[in-house]
């Protein structure tokens, strides 16, 4: 069972609007956007990071809600042109604190996907001190993980009762 949703069968299901799962983390954004009425359609959206858990499914989620989608690699020397114009960044770089407070503008929202062990800690993408900039941010840890191990479980329910 592919409860992960990362085979290509999966993602091009996913990507075609008739998977029966969501990707995980790009379920976890899914809920929070629908409980916290986030709006999406219309707004700039910056991923950053292209991997097959969090950058290339959560580009297609907002590509399905008809956002304005720019996926950009950590390894851009500066961020910040992308960041200061972005009214959605999602992290998955998984490099500790590559966004700061100063990289965002005021009112963006923060989808933090991105972690990474510093010190024994489980820390974000984003420096915790962005969140005072937000109107809607997702700490690491506690944000997006809880959910992502719930949408997780919802997967192998849905599929396994379809087996």
């Amino acid at each position: 069972l592919d409860i992960d949703s990362i085979s290509d069968v999966a993602m091009s299901n996913f990507e075609r609007g008739v998977s029966e799962i969501l990707p995980p983390v790009a379920g976890s954004i899914k809920e929070i956007i629908d409980e916290y009425k986030i709006e999406v359609k219309g707004k700039k959206v910056l991923i950053i990071g292209a991997g097959l858990l969090v950058g290339m499914p959560v580009k297609i989620l907002f590509q399905n809600l008809h956002a304005d989608v720019e996926v950009i690699t950590k390894e851009i020397n500066d961020l910040t042109p992308y960041t200061k114009k972005a009214d959605i960044i999602v992290l998955g770089a998984g490099s500790p604190g590559i966004l700061k407070p100063e990289m965002i503008k005021e009112g963006v929202v923060v989808f933090d996907a991105g972690t990474s062990e510093e010190g024994g800690k489980m820390i974000g993408d984003a420096d915790p001190n962005c969140a005072s900039k937000c109107s809607f941010f997702t700490p690491v840890p506690g944000g997006i993980g809880p959910i992502t191990v719930a949408i997780l479980f919802k997967n192998l329910l849905k599929l396994s009762e379809n087996r």
